[in-house]
């Protein structure tokens, strides 16, 4: 902006350095006027007054020195105007460096802010992250066991109880064959029946039998397999009478199987209906309580 005002300075120097030397030609070309214009103001009083009007008014530099002074004052205005854009621009730039500043100021911030919060991510919210999503596994993976164990152990309570229930319909079965065969042997005892009276006698005798081995008493294995061959008959009270006493045994052992198998299926029913059962479906309660506590985390992680 200088350069300009100086080569517009130069320029207008210049012009009013020609407008001078121009003007100065003139009046020297004029000179040669002068002695005919003495001449006719030596003529003519009128026309000499007016011949010395116009040459002072010729001779007089007044508007030159208006001009330059205008182009002066032109040139300080523009200067004035150069002065004032330059602080203006001082000023902006000012403004424009403050901003700059500013702004590198909070890019700091943020810079810093990023950093710390990657650092955050990286020793504590990741970590805890993998921790989380470690402990859901788990749960889940527990939580799909205890069902496994819930399943496989009811279906064996269901399976034991179908036992419970068979054997002791065996067991029914051989009391009410232990009992038939202890009134025959009584009746035998006492004279009522004689045994060839009493066909269906090795029957009967074939019916505790075969009851009690599907019980596995081997106490009275012996006894069992003589009684096999009762179809032969007997008269021998003695024999009777022994026969008689062991099959009430045999009664009595029976009826302490079936208690003592209903006692154990009593207890096993307690122990799953009563502990291991609500066992199991508390111990599913706490993993889900847990898992949906670990998801809700693992969430509120996720989000940060």
């Amino acid at each position: 902006m200088k350069n300009v005002l100086l080569i517009l300075f130069l320029v207008s120097a210049s012009f009013s350095l020609q407008l001078k030397s121009l003007h100065q030609a003139t009046l020297q070309a004029s000179s040669s006027f002068e002695n005919k214009l003495r001449k006719v103001r030596e003529d003519n009083e009128m026309s000499g007054l007016l011949i010395d009007l116009a040459s002072i008014h010729m001779s007089t530099e007044g508007p030159l020195e208006d001009l330059i002074k205008a182009i002066g004052d032109l040139i300080q205005d523009i200067s004035n105007s150069i002065d004032k854009e330059n602080l203006l621009y001082e000023d902006q730039t000012s403004i424009h460096e403050d901003y700059v500043s500013k702004l590198q100021q909070d890019l700091d911030s943020v810079k810093s802010l990023i950093s710390e919060t990657t650092f955050l991510l990286e020793s504590q919210l990741r970590p805890r992250k993998q921790q989380v999503e470690s402990t859901i596994d788990q749960l889940q993976g527990s939580i799909t066991k205890n069902l496994e164990t819930t399943d496989k152990e009811t279906a064996s309570r269901a399976r034991d109880h179908k036992e419970f229930v068979q054997k002791d319909r065996e067991y029914d079965e051989a009391i009410k064959a232990c009992n038939e065969a202890i009134d025959l042997m009584e009746k035998l005892k006492s004279g009522e029946l004689v045994f060839i009276q009493t066909p269906h006698a090795p029957d009967t005798m074939k019916k505790v039998l075969t009851s009690a081995t599907n019980l596995n008493n081997n106490k009275y294995s012996l006894f069992l397999e003589a009684l096999s061959h009762v179809g032969k008959g007997f008269t021998d009270q003695e024999v009777v009478s022994q026969v008689l006493k062991l099959l009430k045994d045999l009664l009595n052992n029976l009826h302490s199987g079936r208690e003592e198998l209903n006692h154990e299926e009593e207890e096993a029913r307690k122990q799953w209906e009563e502990v291991r059962l609500p066992q199991l479906l508390k111990e599913r309660e706490n993993l889900n309580k847990s898992l949906s506590e670990n998801l809700t985390a693992l969430e509120i992680l996720e989000s940060k």
